[in-house]
């Protein structure tokens, strides 16, 4: 039974398109079985937030073109499937925290709030910690990214308390069960979502993968 498929909405996955085509992304999907699509969670985009004095944006620097996004908002009417705002660039910029950043960064972002955006992955824990981004969108899915690599059951917890809806787990959970069967009671408490990192392209224990998650190429 398809709707009971062990593997309905477990996989976010990235929106990776920079061909030509902005409609490339979207004709794949679009074409694809029904049953890959049933089991797509999310699927999240990058953008990248720009002022006098800020550059704040996602690891990759490959953001969505508007035509891409357009498409991205189809797929979610059509497909039912959430598309999810990304800013997970591990360079959290001091400055984003003045009163005057906030108002931008809230309005920046309420664009693709009124468009039906309701999931979004932010590094900034500081900001998050103001509350301000919650108080805005109040039915936002927040999530923080799976660079904070949050190890363990406290750091779970610690991260909920930022105000974190849904945690991305580091991939050593995948070789500590241990630990992972001690965070699935507290999610349940807190009543959190938890997420997976299941393959990437880094090495493991990568010596680069700090600074690369510094680097922003969209810049």
């Amino acid at each position: 039974d398809m709707k009971k498929h062990m593997y309905n909405k477990k996989f976010s996955t990235a929106h990776w398109d920079s061909a030509v085509d902005d409609n490339l992304f979207f004709e794949c999907f679009k074409n694809s079985s029904q049953q890959y699509r049933k089991e797509i969670y999310d699927i999240y985009f990058g953008a990248t937030f720009i002022n006098d004095e800020i550059s704040y944006g996602n690891t990759m620097g490959v953001n969505a073109s508007e035509a891409q996004y357009k498409n991205l908002l189809k797929i979610q009417e059509k497909y039912g499937v959430p598309i999810s705002l990304t800013f997970n660039e591990m360079n959290r910029p001091l400055e984003l925290l003045k009163e005057k950043n906030i108002k931008e960064f809230i309005s920046f972002i309420k664009k693709y709030y009124k468009d039906g955006v309701r999931s979004c992955t932010i590094s900034h824990t500081h900001l998050m910690r103001t509350g301000a981004l919650q108080a805005a969108f109040p039915d936002m899915d927040w999530k923080n990214t799976v660079n904070h690599q949050v190890t363990s059951t406290q750091g779970f917890i610690d991260y909920v308390k930022l105000g974190y809806t849904t945690i991305q787990l580091d991939r050593d959970f995948n070789r500590n069960l241990a630990e992972l069967k001690r965070v699935k009671p507290e999610a349940n408490r807190l009543n959190v979502k938890t997420c997976l990192l299941i393959k990437e392209a880094c090495m493991p224990e990568c010596p680069f993968k700090t600074e690369h998650d510094c680097w922003q190429s969209g810049k």
